[in-house]
């Protein structure tokens, strides 16, 4: 997929990590958060990863690029977080990150709990899980909750998703407009 100036366009994730992590790293004498490979700075604290590969039909897995890395302590606090993936699990999705020689590490799971047809986006609420503990130094366990995450697709894949997604669930599915209960 192709770049444009805006970054939205064909497709991204957004997602703030953990806020109380952000600010923990933020008050360190020497806590920095680095991006890199396209990562951009996407508001309230948010980053964004663009998007790079839809795989499947329906679609099972979305591919994002960039690197975002959290520094402190001397070089002892250490979270790197590279081309994050949501895979489809039945009705759960799996984010992993790029660990290098081919190897992904889950670090949250999570479900659609919001659909917003005019963005063409879809919101999860997720969980740490797998390796998200490792990931994060062992100060957060499995189960944690992380901040949501938000994917902007092409009108095309979000349709798709939005169809599989809404199977099944209580109506109204909530969008990003209406309140969840």
């Amino acid at each position: 997929m192709n770049r444009t100036d805006d970054p939205t366009q064909e497709g991204s994730l957004t997602w703030g990590i953990k806020e109380t992590f952000r600010h923990y790293v933020a008050g360190l004498p020497d806590g920095t958060s680095e991006i890199s490979d396209g990562v951009w700075l996407a508001g309230a604290g948010r980053y964004g990863f663009p998007l790079t590969a839809v795989k499947g039909s329906p679609v099972e897995k979305l591919e994002f690029g960039g690197t975002l890395l959290f520094s402190g302590h001397g070089g002892f606090l250490n979270v790197l977080l590279v081309d994050p993936c949501l895979q489809r699990s039945g009705d759960e999705w799996a984010l992993s990150v790029n660990a290098g020689a081919n190897l992904r590490l889950e670090i949250a799971r999570g479900k659609i709990t919001a659909l917003n047809p005019g963005a063409n986006s879809l919101g999860l609420e997720v969980v740490l899980s797998g390796h998200g503990p490792t990931i994060f130094g062992g100060n957060y366990p499995n189960g944690t909750e992380l901040d949501p995450i938000v994917a902007a697709l092409p009108q095309e894949f979000f349709n798709d998703i939005a169809a599989v997604a809404s199977r099944g669930l209580p109506a109204p599915f909530p969008t990003s407009t209406q309140e969840r209960s």
